[in-house]
C-alpha cells in the first residue's frame, strides 16, 4: 500500500529522478478509505493497521462480523474505496468474487493489492490494462515467467511471492504442526480436512 501511495514502482523504473510534476504527485493514505474484502485473521489485521493510519475501514464479509468496523457491499468496496484489499479464503464459494464488472466500477486512482490470491479468481490483465492506462494502482506477487515490475507501464508493484514467507509465520506454522500431532496422538484430532465426496 505504501509503495503504491509512494509511487515506488514509477520512482524505480525512472532510476529515482527527481519529478514534481503532476504526474508524480503522490497520496497520502490519512482519511482516506480502506475497503477489506475478507475480515478472517488477515483480513482483521490489515483493518486494524489500516486504521492506526488514520483511514476509514470498511469490509464485505460473507457473514457479519462484530467488529468496529462497518460491513458494506461488495460494490461499494469497489466504487468507494481508495485502497482495496482483498484478504478472503480461496474456495468454491469464492472463486467468482471479483468479477470484470467490479473492477470496472474502481473508482479512478484507486489502489489494490492482491497477494496470494490464485489468478483464476480475478483478471488479472484487465486491472493490468487499467493501471497500464494509469486509471488505477495494482500490487500483485510474481508468478512463473511473467514481466518484471519495471517492464510494466503505470504504477505497478510486482514482487516475488514472500507474503507468507516470515520467520513468525513459519513458527505458528511448526507450532500448528506439532500440536497437530501431539493431539493425534493423544486421541484428540484437530485441524480435520474433511474428504468431499
Amino acid at each position: 500500500m505504501m509503495c503504491l501511495a509512494k509511487k515506488f514502482p514509477i520512482q524505480a523504473k525512472t532510476d529515482y529522478k527527481m519529478d514534481y510534476s503532476q504526474y508524480m504527485l503522490t497520496t497520502e493514505v490519512r482519511n482516506k478509505t480502506a475497503g477489506i474484502i475478507g475480515l478472517g485473521t488477515i483480513g482483521s489485521k490489515i483493518a486494524d493497521m489500516c486504521q492506526a493510519l488514520g483511514m476509514n475501514v470498511i469490509y464485505w464479509n460473507r457473514s457479519e462480523k462484530q467488529n468496529k468496523y462497518k460491513k458494506v457491499d461488495l460494490e461499494i468496496i469497489f466504487k468507494e474505496a481508495d485502497f482495496i484489499f482483498p484478504a478472503f479464503a480461496t474456495n468454491e464459494e469464492t472463486s467468482k468474487l471479483i468479477t470484470d464488472d467490479l473492477i470496472n466500477i474502481m473508482k479512478g486512482n484507486a489502489f489494490i493489492n492482491i497477494v496470494n490470491n490464485p489468478r483464476e479468481l480475478y483478471n488479472h490483465d484487465l486491472l493490468l490494462n487499467r493501471a497500464e492506462k494509469e486509471e488505477i494502482s495494482y500490487a500483485f506477487e510474481l508468478y512463473g515467467n511473467e514481466k518484471k515490475m519495471y517492464e510494466y507501464k503505470g504504477n505497478i508493484m510486482a514482487t516475488a511471492p514472500y507474503a507468507f514467507y516470515t520467520k513468525e509465520a513459519i513458527d505458528r506454522l511448526v507450532a500448528i504442526w506439532c500440536d497437530n500431532v501431539i493431539n493425534l496422538v493423544n486421541d484428540k484430532p484437530q485441524n480435520i480436512v474433511s474428504k468431499e465426496k
